[in-house]
């Protein structure tokens, strides 16, 4: 790349440096039929348009023009020059179209053929001046207006404020040369210049976005940024020019930017080389200076100041930056062997080319083919384009390595975050992470020997029954293929209603459920309770709610369950479930080598008996009071309360409740029956036995599928016998553990 570029600087430069001697103000005769006005009358006069046209050798105050400045200004008036010329077609274009070439002029002018108007270019009305330097023309000269084969007039008039400089080139010929002979020299004097003009705001506004985009901003882009805008602004007036434009303020704004450009370049060149860049009084004297004599171009009032204060800037302020620049650049290349300033050397040196080319015919009064300082200032633009954008492609370059890096790097990362994730998933299939939210720990990192923290929540015990037997007809992968498709079940029934399993003992399910409201309930626990928000919170009801709807979905995921082994011809399962709510202890027990989590607590142990009291009532499940006073909405469950009960390790007796679930059959026949159970229930605790026996036998009958109103008719039938004393309260009391275990 860096090749191609010195290539494109070296061709640029042999083009700039060579135009002057092709593009000089020497008649060059292009074909033997082109007529070239070498010589005129001209005559100044004051301004009044169209009142020279007979302008003859014989007129006062005429001279014979041949090039040059215009003739010394006599007049205090404003002034006009008129030219005239006549010439003898002859048959020489054989009556084919022909035009004027005219080329530049600083000022504005108007032409006649034979009397007659026939183009004009500038104002020059009242206030309003405004002159076109910057393009030649094409004329057309019409047909109808040419004289053969006697002599044709042709007049200019021109119409200069304080300008000096002298006619250009002008003769005529076929009009498709003319048309392009017009064409090459404005594509080079203007269209050029205008692409030029168009491309730096792209490429300043492009630079600008990228240094606002950077995350470590680079001077370097700002400075170029404004190098661009620099540049933009002194071709305005070449680029925008109309008859219609403020001329005093066009050349202004492009003094402006002529003279700062050269300031920001050095400061480019100082910047990028890293010349000066650690000294910061430098910059500041750089800066005052360029910006004060770029101010001073924007207040001239008029072009005669406007062109001295610029010619003194170019000896005071731009060639001392030239001269600068070069010694930056040198010292670069040949001190600190940066060979990318070269490249910056190669296009300095066109600029300082196309700009002796300017000062040379500024110097003389005379027009050149093309002014040429635009082009200089663009081969600079161009070449620091070239190196800053040679510099994003290795920073691209280097990102993407930097990105396939990152990736590799990446990869390794994820593996290793699967790996952590499968490991962490695997500890929580042993530790619940809701039990470390209660622990009030974040991770399990975090977990400690001897953790522990109170909570009021509801423990669900279920169990399956007779598992043994279940087991004993299966091969070892059968019974836990058996074994995980139940507890798959039963987890599923307990996380629908937000409670957590704590664990699996055999072929039993623990599940704890956790509210707000029940640690608010509980007054021992205090804020500790209500500080440490639950898992499961089940969105504003209680534990207690939320158990008792697991332990419904438990009972129809069972059904589901046997109906699927059905198929199996295995004999369905039964299972007992024991739910309890009350204060518990959760912790970590162990040792250092191993430790493990843990509830304990009266609660906890009441909940585990209930489970096994399902047995000696062949209910399959059995809920506490407690539990049934913690409730949000009683109303939506079933329950019906099966006895006042009395077990070993508590001397306060207990009510127990049987949950049902309509949906299934046998619970519906119980569901049905729940009103009278319960006034039979109410008569035997009265100690009205008799009339209760006759109750409880015709339920009996009712529905010989359910227990408990058989088991009450024998013990009022026991009472009526013995009677069971005055002290007799209700409580009925289970004397042994083994009573439990059915």
């Amino acid at each position: 790349m860096r090749k191609n570029v010195r290539l494109g600087i070296i061709f640029i430069s042999f083009l700039f440096l060579h135009v002057p001697s092709v593009c000089s103000q020497e008649k060059v005769y292009y074909g033997t039929s082109r007529l070239v006005f070498d010589s005129m009358l001209v005559l100044e006069s004051p301004l009044s348009k169209g009142s020279r046209l007979s302008l003859d050798k014989a007129t006062v105050g005429v001279q014979i023009y041949k090039g040059g400045a215009l003739p010394a200004a006599t007049q205090t008036v404003p002034r006009m020059y008129t030219f005239k010329n006549q010439f003898l077609l002859d048959g020489k274009f054989d009556n084919s179209d022909i035009s004027l070439f005219m080329g530049l002029t600083e000022y504005p002018y108007a032409i006649y053929l034979n009397g007659i108007e026939i183009f004009k270019q500038g104002r020059y009305t009242g206030n309003h001046y405004n002159s076109s330097m910057r393009a030649v023309h094409e004329v057309f000269l019409p047909p109808d207006l040419l004289r053969y084969p006697e002599a044709n007039d042709l007049v200019l008039e021109i119409y200069p404020r304080t300008e000096t400089s002298g006619l250009d080139i002008l003769y005529i010929d076929a009009s498709e040369k003319v048309s392009t002979a017009v064409f090459i020299r404005n594509f080079i004097g203007i269209g050029l210049i205008q692409g030029a003009f168009v491309l730096s705001l792209v490429i300043g506004i492009y630079f600008l976005i990228l240094f606002i985009a950077e995350k470590k901003r680079q001077k370097n882009h700002l400075i170029f940024t404004f190098f661009c805008f620099s540049f933009f602004f002194a071709t305005i007036a070449i680029a925008t020019h109309h008859d219609t434009s403020n001329e005093i303020l066009m050349e202004n704004l492009s003094k402006f930017g002529l003279i700062l450009s050269s300031t920001l370049i050095l400061s480019f060149f100082m910047e990028f080389t890293g010349i000066f860049n650690k000294k910061s009084a430098p910059k500041i004297i750089l800066y005052a200076v360029g910006l004060t004599a770029a101010g001073g171009a924007l207040l001239q009032a008029d072009k005669v100041s406007l062109t001295n204060w610029f010619s003194l800037s170019i000896f005071i302020i731009i060639l001392p930056q030239m001269v600068l620049s070069v010694t930056v650049l040198v010292i670069a290349i040949f001190k600190n062997g940066q060979k990318s300033a070269v490249v910056l050397l190669a296009s300095f040196a066109v600029m300082v080319g196309t700009v002796l080319h300017d000062i040379r015919y500024l110097s003389s009064d005379t027009l050149p083919f093309a002014w040429l300082t635009t082009y200089g200032y663009f081969a600079i633009v161009l070449a620091i384009f070239a190196l800053l954008a040679q510099e994003q492609a290795m920073l691209y370059h280097n990102s993407l390595q930097s990105e396939a890096d990152l990736i590799i790097d990446r990869s390794r990362i994820e593996k290793l975050n699967e790996e952590l994730t499968r490991q962490k998933d695997s500890f929580f299939r042993f530790v619940p992470t809701e039990f470390l939210s209660l622990l009030g720990r974040n991770s399990a990192v975090d977990i400690v020997l001897g953790d522990s923290s109170l909570r009021y929540l509801t423990i669900l015990f279920t169990d399956i029954r007779k598992f043994t037997a279940i087991a004993e007809g299966m091969m070892p992968m059968e019974i836990f293929e058996f074994l995980n498709k139940y507890l798959l079940r039963m987890e599923k029934a307990v996380k629908a209603n937000f409670g957590f399993v704590d664990k699996y003992i055999g072929d039993g399910v623990m599940a704890l459920y956790t509210s707000d409201k029940g640690a608010a309930a509980g007054s021992a626990v205090g804020s500790a309770v209500g500080s440490a928000a639950g898992p499961a919170v089940g969105r504003g009801i209680s534990c207690a709610d939320n158990s008792l709807k697991s332990a419904l979905r438990i009972k129809m995921e069972l059904y589901h369950f046997n109906k699927e082994i059905a198929t199996l011809d295995m004999l369905p399962v039964q299972i007992g479930i024991g739910i309890n709510t009350g204060e518990v202890t959760l912790g970590t027990v162990g040792s250092h080598n191993r430790l493990d989590t843990t509830v304990i607590g009266d609660a906890v142990n009441l909940a585990s008996r209930l489970e096994s009291l399902t047995k000696f009532y062949r209910t399959q499940n059995l809920v506490s009071e407690y539990t049934v006073n913690a409730l949000d909405n009683p109303e939506n469950f079933k329950l019906r309360l099966i006895d006042h009960v009395s077990v070993p390790g508590r001397t306060k007796p207990l009510k127990i409740y049987e949950l049902l679930e309509p949906r299934l059959k046998s619970d519906a026949l119980k569901a049905q029956t729940m009103e009278p159970l319960a006034e039979s229930i109410s008569l035997y605790l009265a100690g009205n036995f008799k009339e209760a026996l006759g109750k409880f036998n015709y339920l009996s009958s009712q529905n010989r599928y359910d227990p408990i109103p058989p088991m009450y008719a024998e013990r009022c039938g026991n009472y009526i016998k013995k009677s069971p004393g005055a002290n007799w309260d209700g409580v009925f009391k289970i004397q042994t553990k083994e009573a439990l275990l059915g």
